[in-house]
């Protein structure tokens, strides 16, 4: 599994690749970085299945639901999301929920 993904960022990603998350059937994986995109990669066919480019800030974190339709991010810019992949639009879109002075971000994603 590791050489896939090394694989998949070496041909689609690149070296600023923050957070890669798998689908629960494993034929999926989502990733974000510091290109202001959450990348869809469909293991099968080797390719980008789906580019969602609708950030202003680098993405720190993606993580899928267990119903395997939506994507949580986290990005630069105090901006979190619920994104439903199917429609390729958020559901619930987060920001300025985190008012820290120091730092304007929000680093990491989960579902409870």
């Amino acid at each position: 599994m590791s050489y896939e993904i090394l694989d998949i960022k070496v041909k689609y990603g690149s070296a600023e690749t923050c957070w890669i998350d798998c689908h629960q059937d494993g034929k999926l994986l989502a990733s974000g970085g510091y290109d202001n995109a959450i990348k869809i990669f469909d293991r099968r066919e080797g390719k980008i299945a789906k580019e969602l480019n609708s950030y202003s800030g680098w993405i720190y974190s993606v993580r899928w639901h267990s119903d395997g339709i939506h994507l949580a991010s986290a990005a630069q810019g105090t901006t979190a999301k619920l994104i439903d992949i199917r429609a390729e639009k958020a559901v619930c879109n987060m920001q300025d929920v985190w008012t820290a002075p120091c730092d304007k971000s929000i680093y990491s994603v989960c579902f409870l």
